[in-house]
């Protein structure tokens, strides 16, 4: 029996629905599963295990990370998840074009990291912004754009914008508001971020600081 996953990815080219649990990793390949977890350390309930896929040299990878275990990749193929060198652990991941981009990054409640351009193996301590103009904790981070990410964090929402600079990534404060509940509270839809607030308001960014609140019922 397999225990009910806490995140999900569907590879890209139609095979292997990933599922994950506080403890395990199975490949779904339509007709069985498989256990592909590799080293894994045992997590909390409000560790969730997190998951996107990332392109390099024509390779598919499954990126997967949490709380408390730094990053390891999976290529569809190998046995088993196989760890990243070097990379950090973290509270959620997601791509924006060439690059991973990790919040909440070793154990740092304000950091966001990111890996060197396609390499997924290469985490330098520098490629890394603290925010820290509100004092909420990093929530979620979502690609937005092929070039713009969303860091959630519990109080505001920065704008992450990739930049022909030495330090890929340029980071704004765009709005104060409610913040999602959790990392799997968060979804992209029609263009825009939606979420469930920590005040039970359905919140929507789509990039500009135009917002929509609807009020969930008592």
């Amino acid at each position: 029996m397999i225990r009910l996953p806490t995140s999900l990815v569907v590879r890209l080219d139609g095979n292997n629905v990933v599922l994950h649990t506080l403890t395990a990793a199975y490949s779904w390949d339509g007709a069985s599963a498989s256990d592909i977890t590799g080293t894994w350390t045992a997590s909390t309930a409000d560790q969730l295990g997190r998951m996107v896929t990332y392109v390099r040299g024509g390779t598919i990878w499954i990126a997967r990370i949490n709380e408390a275990n730094a990053m390891d990749k999976w290529d569809g193929a190998a046995a088993s998840f196989a760890n990243v060198a070097a990379a950090p652990t973290g509270r959620d991941i997601t791509s924006v074009g060439p690059y991973l981009v990790v919040g909440a990054a070793g154990g740092d409640n304000y950091a966001v990291q990111w890996n060197s351009l396609n390499d997924i193996d290469t985490w330098p301590a520098t490629n890394l912004a603290r925010l820290v103009d509100t004092p909420g904790k990093i929530v979620a981070v979502r690609a937005l754009t092929p070039l713009s990410v969303a860091v959630y964090k519990e109080d505001s929402v920065y704008l992450g914008t990739l930049q022909a600079s030495k330090t890929a990534f340029q980071f704004q404060l765009v709005a104060y508001l409610a913040g999602p509940v959790s990392t799997a509270a968060l979804v992209s839809a029609l263009g825009a971020h939606h979420w469930l607030g920590d005040n039970m308001t359905i919140m929507r960014f789509d990039g500009t600081r135009g917002m929509t609140r609807k009020q969930i019922a008592a």
